[in-house]
């Protein structure tokens, strides 16, 4: 069985820091952890690069888990959960009734399990996170956003039921959410670096703004501003901390509820954070199952704006690896790294230089694929046959748009990077069009941000009497026909739409003051 040193090598960390400075992502922490037969562990933290210019990492910087943190959320329901007679097979709305959808199936239907496993049937909506958006926000959200699968039938990933778990872990206990956590989960692992604000030891994070040539951005973690995403991604922790967490959870006893398969993720086989799997990834909780040359391997990794990470577990082993990266393509470090481990737990020969080889022309092929060239698209339509998109459209639960002259553009902008979800960062975030038929348009998402205007997210939209159908917004609809299931926007009347004008208006105003 490899020691610690045996796993964590020079050449691996030589290789770690040629991809850090090819690539321009700043740093990484780095822990690997493993059982001793005298039920003690043995550790390893290692720390590159910096955390922000001039600022080296360090075993206390403290980095954004995003969505590793759900694991830590489906510990805290199986908590929760075991001080009641509730289970995981209890449908939501025995526990909180005024839980409400279109689709009554779901509404009636959808069980704790079925939130933790990402098979409810509602696709991502992402959309639906804002500054200040609170849990109950979603609740209210999701009475009004359809399914775009039968319940337990399709594997959709997704923030908003695990909003929702977050939620009825505040309805059982009588604490927040971030309370709760604190004091059941935190506290007895002894995570003291653990929490859901950022602070000084907080990495910056850095995006890759494609139209600036690649160069990587700082930006900071806008996920603490909204808080219905914490119980999704909102942890923040050290990677000294994060050892500790390793060694501990296994022993949990919502561990083996969120390893244990609930459902699968067929398309998931084909993307890069599973290269070499021999088995089709399936999911239980928070955590994917998968295999390595017969080593079971439990995972899950964590990816927003300017960050990533990984976490991995393997059972028969008990190893576990923390991967921490303060940069967009992250994936290619901590891919490196865990392909690196396995195939050094399996006795195989495979060097981090071949694996840095193999990730990295399968992930330029599959980001290639991805991100074809978004090229600039003009109007074949004269100005005189074009007809505006204006008035104030709004998709319940999702969006209103106050749509203007200046949303519409005679040419939609080459496509670029932008920000997952700008909104965070800042208010200049809108959807504008340009007619390529009479009624059909091409559109996408101008923000701006730090005095410079980027065009991404492309879509596609349908005028149909007065409602616009939008096909291809980021996150609604996985494996799913996005051509069956537009975004169905509905016009407003006149008066309607001042009356709502006002009204974000003066939230505007409220949401200002309170974030200065």
């Amino acid at each position: 069985m490899p020691t610690i040193n045996d796993l964590y090598t020079t050449d691996l960390e030589d290789t770690i820091r040629a991809l850090l400075n090819k690539t321009g992502i700043p740093g990484c922490a780095i822990t690997i952890v493993k059982a001793k037969e005298d039920g003690g562990w043995d550790e390893g933290v290692w720390t590159l690069g910096e955390a922000k210019k001039g600022v080296l990492v360090t075993p206390d910087t403290r980095f954004p888990l995003f969505s590793m943190v759900k694991l830590v959320t489906v510990l805290a329901v199986h908590q929760v959960l075991s001080e009641t007679s509730y289970t995981f097979d209890t449908p939501l709305k025995t526990i909180i009734p005024e839980f409400k959808s279109p689709d009554k199936a779901l509404e009636e239907g959808v069980t704790v399990a079925d939130m933790c496993a990402h098979v409810s049937g509602l696709p991502a909506y992402f959309d639906v996170f804002h500054i200040g958006t609170s849990l109950e926000d979603i609740l209210e959200s999701v009475s009004k956003l359809h399914p775009t699968a039968p319940l337990r039938t399709t594997f959709q990933y997704g923030n908003l039921m695990f909003a929702l778990l977050g939620l009825i872990i505040e309805r059982i206990s009588g604490l927040s959410y971030p309370d709760y956590v604190k004091e059941h989960i935190l506290k007895p692992f002894d995570l003291d670096s653990a929490g859901f604000e950022n602070d000084e030891l907080t990495a910056e994070g850095h995006w890759i703004d494609a139209s600036g040539g690649g160069e990587m951005r700082g930006i900071d973690n806008g996920v603490v501003r909204s808080p219905a995403a914490w119980p999704a991604g909102g942890l923040i922790m050290s990677i000294k901390d994060y050892a500790k967490y390793l060694k501990q959870l296994p022993s949990h006893p919502g561990y083996q509820f969120a390893s244990t398969p609930n459902s699968s993720h067929p398309a998931f086989a084909d993307l890069f954070h599973y290269p070499y799997s021999s088995t089709t990834p399936s999911y239980g909780g928070g955590l994917y199952q998968t295999t390595y040359k017969g080593m079971e391997v439990h995972e899950h990794w964590g990816a927003f704006t300017g960050y990533r990470g990984s976490m991995v577990y393997v059972p028969g082993k008990k190893v576990g690896l923390g991967v921490f990266v303060n940069g967009d393509g992250g994936e290619l470090v901590s891919t490196l790294i865990k392909m690196t481990l396995l195939e050094r737990l399996a006795g195989g020969t495979v060097g981090p230089e071949e694996w840095n080889t193999r990730i990295g022309e399968d992930f330029a092929k599959r980001v290639a694929k991805s991100t074809a060239n978004f090229p600039s698209i003009p109007s074949p339509l004269s100005s005189q046959n074009q007809t505006p998109l204006v008035g104030t459209f709004t998709a319940p639960g999702y969006a209103t748009w106050h749509l203007t002259p200046s949303n519409n553009l005679p040419t939609r902008p080459a496509l670029t990077t932008t920000p997952i979800l700008p909104q965070l960062w800042t208010n200049h975030v809108q959807p504008v069009f340009t007619a390529v038929e009479e009624g059909e348009y091409e559109g996408c998402f101008e923000v701006g941000l730090e005095g410079k205007v980027f065009y991404g997210a492309g879509f596609r939209a349908k005028v149909d009497g007065d409602k616009l159908l939008v096909y291809g917004l980021s996150g609604m609809g996985e494996r799913v026909d996005v051509g069956e299931h537009p975004l169905v926007f509905y016009r407003e009347s006149q008066e309607a739409s001042e009356a709502s004008k006002d009204t974000e208006s003066l939230e505007g105003l409220v949401e200002m003051l309170e974030v200065n």
